[in-house]
């Protein structure tokens, strides 16, 4: 299990556990920058988009973030350089809505 930062005031508990995929090792976000994920101060999540930008699994992370998304655990973060927002209007998107 990876542990997940959630924002603060978010509705569920400060961290959640999701199951690592093996692309995850390969990624930009580690334990010293994971706070920038879960943020919602404008220049902390300009830089989470910009660790996004160069990560070389950038778009394995976002697909893995809209397959679970319908849940919880990923939509307030930053996963493949979008916000939990950004990524549900891709989601309608997606499905024609």
């Amino acid at each position: 299990m990876v542990k997940v930062l959630l924002p603060q005031g978010s509705p569920a508990t400060e961290t959640e556990t999701i199951d690592p995929e093996p692309w995850m090792d390969q990624s930009e976000c580690n334990i010293d920058n994971a706070h920038l994920f879960a943020s919602t101060v404008p220049e902390e999540i300009s830089q989470a988009k910009s660790l996004c930008a160069v990560c070389p699994v950038a778009l394995e992370c976002l697909d893995y973030a809209l397959r679970i998304e319908k849940g919880y655990k990923t939509r307030f973060n930053i996963f493949g350089g979008l916000t939990g927002k950004e990524r549900r209007k891709l989601a309608k998107l997606l499905e024609g809505n």
